[in-house]
């Protein structure tokens, strides 16, 4: 999903309600590639891929694509990150933002370990 101001003024107003932090917007996450993620939280290595075209056979729902997201799902594993991944109707449901909050925990309860 590119970025687009207005509707990230949303989503991290929407994240503020559910007291998840703030990501960062178009994280580079694989460098020297140039694979981007929609959403990322860094220091906890979650990243959140908003998965537009799904049905329309465009974008993310292509065949060119869906192998792209194949690699870049193997190039954020190689470099530590765990990708979830929604459609946009999905992106501020409850159950998302549960999802994302367990994640954060989990990563913070896990480094609490080490």
């Amino acid at each position: 999903m590119a970025s687009n101001r207005y509707a990230d003024v949303i989503v991290f107003a929407w994240l503020k309600e559910h007291k998840i932090p703030a990501p960062e917007v178009e994280y580079e996450y694989a460098r020297p590639r140039r694979f981007r993620a929609d959403y990322a939280w860094v220091e906890q290595r979650l990243l959140l891929e908003v998965e537009g075209g799904i049905y329309t056979r465009q974008a993310h729902g292509s065949i060119s694509g869906i192998l792209n997201d194949i690699e870049r799902s193997q190039q954020a594993a190689m470099h530590g990150y765990r990708v979830f991944k929604c459609q946009p109707d999905d992106l501020l449901r409850t159950d998302t933002a549960q999802m994302i909050l367990s994640a954060l925990e989990w990563r913070s309860a896990e480094e609490e370990k080490s």
